[in-house]
């Protein structure tokens, strides 16, 4: 395998005409022998395998006979008149080719009235028409203009009927040319769209050097003498490098005085510096400076820069003006005139007489609420007396009769308040909605001399109000146990709550939902309605989180749309919450406990008792003060105060000695010691009392032991247990206080199923009792009651038993 190309380069060195004697046929020369010999040279011997292939217009026509670095080869034209075009080649044995030689071109013409046409043809320049360097371009030339036109003459012409002038590129035609109207000029534009190997695909010039040739080619297609070659170099790919002007003098030395970017100058032939990225020697590239007359618009280059390595200067003697502004830029530029990019701009002005003093314009303030404070540059306000504020570099000469002229656009509108070095202006003339103005200022004299140009500070009046429609439509308050959305006018404890709301359309460029805020604690205003922030919104949805809350105030929200200018749209309905972190006080009975028979322990609400002291039990939410204590009502009068027995558990016996028959009332709240409530009541604890009462008409009696005898589980069962025994046996005591026993009535879910017998246990009014249960109706949950009081049912006594007789599966 063998992919190398021959590296031997083959030169044709001349045709011969040996007809009669050998004679050279000059290349673009034309010739009546058929048999032309070819003479030509290789850099390097052949290797073993080589050879020299000829090519005639492109076909391979044989091989050369070499000898050594020299070769030869005889044609055979076939007596057919036209142009030839010849190159060579070394070819290795793989077919492997090298570089192919010039073109040679002849001309072939088999009797007189075949002389090819006698008018000579020059090349005389190319057209560059593509900035920035437009002008005529000579051989050996640089150029970025893809589409060149080639400029020549006629010696000897004009042309004859039928002739005209053919243009080739690289020895291939690549189109004919255009005649001046005078006969003895030509001109053709080459696009890259003709020839082979020399432009990319779709017809534009890949970038290199490129050789013109032109030529007369009569009517039969004789060819003329070839012209002289025209090289061309074409690169449309500008320079990399970066430019930056590092200052500006007022003399030729960097020693002299810097002129400030934007300030003045008395020396008329400036001195401008810079650096470069990297060394532009290479390829011709040269810094380029421009320079635009502020006045006028127009930018022009002016010359190109003296370069030492990374660092550039330029001295400007091309004239400047007085009482213009000029400003320079630089770029890096090759041979063809591509131009890199743009350095930093550098503006100065030259002032050789008037004021020289240096203003700058370094705020405009806006004073119309709701939104004041600076106006940006190019920004948008609703103010229509705005005010401008500024400094110069040096004080007014007052002789001179020196003042700051303001100006809006191109118009006088008055002169600024100063102070030193500081000056002020406010703006009271007409301002219209949706126009925008440009300001600037300058230092003039009683003359109407005028320094130098301030800067340009522009705004843009709008005084119209959005027009959405906004609405609050609810608060949402995900902090402690109670979560979810809150009405206007409802209490939360979330101290940073999400307002949310909807508008009727959606925002426009530079508009933004805000939220205003009003505070109010105890009925004083904490702080006037004022913007909080601006809302996140989607579409016609938005939503804003407050923060910044305080515990027991009141917070009313509105929101409105404000454009760029600050000017708002009209207000949402309001919304209004209260914070409230605070916990509440709050005071609880937990249960009552009399511990006197027949009914000792438990009390519950409803419950009855003998006992003359209960005890009651309680809670309270949050710790008692130094001065607080919880006060005990029965009955709606006060009876004492309880022992706290933790920080916040509390208990009490009612010793007082008032005992009541019948129902009794206890209630219990914080109060401190002068009496004043620190909480809310407790819920009400009733109970009943016994005493008193003819208790020996109500047997009271209860269940003590249910007994399972069936099955294979047997023995006492407990309050809610289950049994297979249909037939269950029920145990308990009762209390008696007439002198012959008594009966008890046991029911079974509130209804009466029949009596036990009391016996006496030897105990003062204490009997025992048995009854067995024969009438169950099947498998479920029962509940037993021992000689219940109608109004007690369901309080005492109270046994739970279940009933499940089925087999498991």
């Amino acid at each position: 395998l063998d992919t190398t190309s021959p590296t031997q380069a083959v030169e044709i060195t001349g045709i011969y005409d040996d007809t009669s004697a050998q004679i050279l046929i000059n290349d673009g020369d034309s010739t009546t022998d058929s048999t032309p010999l070819l003479e030509g040279t290789i850099t390097n011997a052949l290797d073993a395998g080589d050879i020299v292939v000829i090519y005639r217009n492109g076909v391979q026509v044989g091989t050369a006979s070499v000898t050594e670095q020299s070769w030869t080869f005889t044609d055979s034209l076939a007596d057919e008149p036209g142009t030839y075009i010849y190159t060579a080649r070394v070819q290795d044995a793989a077919g492997n080719q090298g570089e192919v030689s010039h073109p040679y071109i002849i001309g072939l013409y088999m009797t007189p009235h075949m002389l090819p046409p006698q008018v000579g043809v020059t090349i005389t320049h190319v057209v560059d028409d593509v900035d920035p360097n437009t002008a005529d371009v000579g051989p050996n030339g640089f150029t970025n203009d893809l589409e060149p036109m080639i400029v020549g003459t006629l010696q000897g012409g004009p042309l004859a009927a039928g002739e005209y002038v053919e243009v080739l590129r690289d020895g291939a035609v690549i189109g004919t040319a255009i005649i001046d109207a005078n006969g003895m000029g030509w001109r053709f534009v080459d696009d890259g769209s003709h020839g082979k190997g020399t432009v990319v695909d779709g017809g534009e010039f890949s970038y290199g050097k490129y050789t013109y040739t032109a030529r007369v080619v009569d009517a039969v297609g004789n060819a003329g003498g070839i012209s002289n070659s025209f090289v061309l170099n074409v690169d449309a790919t500008p320079p990399g490098h970066m430019v930056e002007i590092t200052g500006v003098f007022d003399d030729g030395t960097t020693t002299a005085t810097q002129i400030a970017d934007g300030g003045m100058t008395t020396a008329s032939s400036p001195f401008v510096t810079g650096t470069l990225s990297g060394s532009v020697g290479q390829q011709n590239n040269v810094v380029a400076i421009y320079r635009k007359d502020e006045t006028t618009g127009v930018e022009e280059r002016i010359g190109t820069a003296k370069v030492n390595e990374k660092t550039w200067s330029f001295s400007d003697t091309t004239g400047l003006a007085n009482e213009i502004a000029y400003t320079y830029r630089a770029c890096v530029e090759d041979a063809s005139g591509n131009a890199g990019e743009f350095s930093n701009a550098y503006t100065i002005r030259l002032q050789i007489s008037g004021p020289v003093q240096t203003v700058k314009i370094l705020d405009i303030q806006d004073d119309m609420a709701p939104v004041t404070g600076t106006i940006a540059n190019s920004g948008t306000t609703n103010t229509t007396s705005p005010t401008l504020s500024g400094t110069i570099d040096d004080a007014l000469v007052s002789g001179d009769g020196q003042y700051i002229a303001i100006f809006r656009g191109d118009e006088y509108i008055g002169s600024a308040i100063v102070d030193g070095l500081n000056w002020t202006y406010t703006d009271t003339t007409e301002a219209a909605h949706g126009s925008t103005y440009i300001y600037k200022a300058a230092v003039m004299n009683a003359s109407d001399e005028v320094g130098a140009w301030s800067n340009e500070w522009a705004i843009t009046i709008d005084t119209e109000s959005p027009i959405q429609n906004v609405t609050i439509d609810f608060i949402h308050d995900n902090a402690g146990t109670t979560v979810g959305n809150l009405e206007s006018g409802d209490r939360t404890d979330d101290q940073t709550p999400t307002l949310h709301g909807g508008l009727d359309t959606a925002l426009g460029t530079g508009e933004v939902l805000v939220i205003y805020r009003e505070d109010m604690k105890d009925g004083q205003l904490v702080a006037a309605s004022r913007e909080m922030g601006t809302a996140t919104v989607n579409g016609t949805s938005w939503s804003y989180e407050d923060s910044s809350l305080i515990d027991q105030t009141n917070y009313t929200y509105a929101a409105y749309v404000r454009d760029a200018a600050g000017n708002l749209s009209p207000a949402s309905n309001n919304f209004t919450i209260t914070l409230d972190v605070t916990p509440t006080q709050s005071v609880n009975i937990l249960y009552v406990i009399g511990d006197e028979i027949p009914r000792p322990g438990y009390v519950e609400i409803g419950g009855y008792t003998y006992d003359w002291s209960p005890q009651l039990i309680g809670s309270i939410d949050i710790p008692l003060a130094a001065d607080e204590v919880v006060a005990i009502y029965c009955n709606g009068d006060k009876i004492g105060t309880a022992t706290m027995t933790g920080d916040t558990t509390w208990t009490y016996f009612d010793n007082d000695g008032e005992w009541y028959t019948g129902l009794i009332t206890y209630t219990a709240r914080v109060e401190n010691t002068e009496g004043t409530a620190g909480s809310g009541y407790s819920p009400a604890y009733g109970i009943y009392s016994d005493r008193g009462m003819v208790v020996e008409t109500w047997p009271t009696g209860w269940i003590t032991n249910v007994v399972d005898n069936y099955g294979s589980i047997t023995g006492s069962l407990a309050s809610g247990e289950t049994t297979d025994d249909t037939t269950p046996t029920l145990e308990g005591l009762a209390y008696v206080f007439h002198t012959e026993p008594e009966y008890l009535t046991i029911y079974r879910d509130h209804m009466p199923i029949g009596t036990a017998i009391l016996k006496s246990t030897g105990a003062q009014y204490e009997y025992s009792w048995t009854f067995t249960d024969t009438s169950l109706p099947g498998d479920g949950q029962y509940v037993y009651e021992p000689n219940v009081d109608p109004h007690l049912i369901g309080q005492y006594g109270r046994f739970t038993l279940i009933l499940d007789t089925t087999a498991p599966e």
